[in-house]
Parts: C-alpha cells; sequence; structure tokens
C-alpha cells in the first residue's frame, strides 16, 4: 500500500473532514487493489457517521466486489466485518438468502486466516479505522447466520449455529452474548411450538442475566428485563392460562427496576417509564384471564 494511502487512512478527521480528504485522494488509492477495498470501507463509515446511508451502502457493495483471495490473506479483519456489515444489509431487507450467504463468507474468511476466535482484547483498529474485536467477530458472524437460518424457514438449521456460537461465546467470557444466544435459542424452539425446550432456554437466559446483575448492575438489570419482555412473557401469556410464574418475572423485574433507576439521572426517566408500563401491562392480563380483578 502507498505510504500515502496509509497516512490517509489513519483515523483523525471527523467524518465530513476525512470523508473530504479521502475523496480528494481517491487517484492515490484507485490504482491499488487493497487501497481500493480499504477506502470503500473507510468511505462507507464516514457516510454512515454523516447519515447518509444510501451512500454507505454503495460503497460497501464496491469494497466487496474487491474483497478476492488476496485481500483475504492481506486483511482478514476487514473483510470479516465488511460480510458482517453486508450481510446485516441484507437482512434488515428481508433477503435472508444473500444474508446467510455473506454471513457464511465472514465465517470462511475467518477461520481460513487463522484469526483467533478466543481473543477477548479488543486489538489495534484496522488500517481503514474500523474497531476490531478478534473473536467476537466470527461469533457475530456465526449468531446472524443463525438469525438468517430462521427467518429461511430451518429452524433445527439455527439451533446448530446457535449452538456454535454459543460455545464460541463461553470462550470470550461473554455474558452478553451467552445471554442472547440463549434468547435467540428459545424463540427458535418458540416456532416450532417446542414450549418445554423454549422455556428451558429462557430459563437458562433468565439465571444468566440474574448473575451477572451484581458485578454490572448497569448491564444486569437491563439485560435482564430485555430477556423477561422481549422473549420470557410472550411464550408465557400465548398460553391458554399464563402460569403464575409470568407475574413473579414481572414483579422481580420492577423492583429490579425501581432499585436500578432510582440511582440514575432524571435524563433516564422515559425509558423506566416505557419498561414500567410494559411490566404493569403483563400484571394486568395475567390478572384478567385469571378472573381476577
Amino acid at each position: 500500500m502507498p505510504p500515502a494511502l496509509r497516512r490517509l487512512l489513519t483515523p483523525t478527521r471527523s467524518p465530513a473532514a476525512d470523508l473530504t480528504a479521502m475523496q480528494a485522494a481517491r487517484p492515490q488509492w484507485a490504482s491499488d487493489s487493497l487501497g481500493r477495498l480499504l477506502g470503500h470501507i473507510r468511505l462507507s463509515s464516514d457516510f454512515y457517521s454523516l447519515g447518509q446511508f444510501d451512500s454507505c451502502t454503495w460503497h460497501v457493495r464496491q469494497a466487496w466486489r474487491m474483497a478476492g483471495p488476496t485481500q483475504c490473506r492481506q486483511q482478514p479483519g476487514e473483510v470479516v466485518l465488511l460480510a458482517n456489515a453486508l450481510g446485516f444489509y441484507h437482512y434488515q431487507r428481508a433477503a435472508y438468502d444473500s444474508a446467510l450467504t455473506c454471513f457464511q463468507a465472514g465465517s470462511r474468511v475467518f477461520r481460513a486466516a487463522g484469526l483467533d476466535s478466543s481473543y477477548v482484547e479488543p486489538l489495534p483498529r484496522l488500517p481503514s479505522g474500523a474497531s476490531w474485536a478478534g473473536g467476537s467477530a466470527l461469533a457475530i458472524c456465526v449468531t446472524n447466520m443463525g438469525l438468517a437460518s430462521r427467518h429461511l424457514g430451518d429452524l433445527a438449521g439455527a439451533v446448530r449455529y446457535y449452538e456454535q456460537a454459543t460455545a464460541l461465546y463461553q470462550q470470550l467470557q461473554q455474558p452478553a452474548g451467552l445471554v442472547w444466544l440463549q434468547c435467540l435459542t428459545g424463540e427458535a424452539y418458540a416456532e416450532q411450538n417446542d414450549c418445554p425446550r423454549a422455556r428451558a432456554a429462557y430459563d437458562q437466559a433468565v439465571r444468566m442475566a440474574r448473575r451477572y446483575v451484581p458485578r454490572n448492575p448497569a448491564y444486569g438489570v437491563i439485560e435482564l428485563a430485555g430477556v423477561v419482555l422481549n422473549y420470557y412473557e410472550p411464550l408465557l401469556l400465548a398460553q391458554p392460562q399464563p402460569p403464575a410464574y409470568a407475574r413473579q418475572l414481572a414483579r422481580e423485574m420492577m423492583t429490579g427496576l425501581r432499585h436500578y433507576y432510582s440511582r440514575r439521572q432524571a435524563t433516564d426517566t422515559a425509558n423506566y417509564c416505557i419498561r414500567m408500563a410494559q411490566l404493569r401491562v403483563v400484571l394486568a392480563e395475567v390478572a384478567w384471564r385469571a378472573g381476577q380483578p
């Protein structure tokens, strides 16, 4: 890569100034294949920061076209993140087959390059300025493969990908990833009408989040409430007669949220009110369906 391009890629400017400099220097990186890849990734990041999402996507697509075998060997981290970004773009537009293809490509590049799936500490920023988080990049790719498979109707395949991703997050010792995977696994079982397995997965997610509350209340309480409101309660309320556990969970969440938000600044009031209102709705529905006032 030309030294001038390497200096240009150093993330020292605001997105707007960076964008101007990158476009002005385009002739310098247009003649270098790796430079073109990194230049397009950097411009996609700049456009994203500026809210110009169509331009961001155009540069992501251009970069992906240039991600050949040589680029995958020279900058595998860039290509893995690029595959995930393009896969997420397709996923948001319900093009799940294309999304799955991108996520699988990212996983292959990671493994073919011999990158360390257990590396936890953040690595230095990549040449394009993108952040790189080691093994979590592969874990995210595999998790996204499961999400795309579920939307394609391959629920058994989704569960297999979730199991692989769970093993990766266990290596990384990342509680947030493990809780997320248990929720997604439960969701896949629920879609197969396998309520016992879905409940078992959600129970595991709740236990994991509870264990994390004493160590990191800011994460644990919010994560626990998210598990209950977004995953577990909908499953419980879908039953003809919601079990008493639905009420117990809702009350536990309300107590935890009151304790947590009582120590927060007033700027969090809106989020607190929304979550508490959601939990009151759960309690009201349980009471109504049980024939209680």
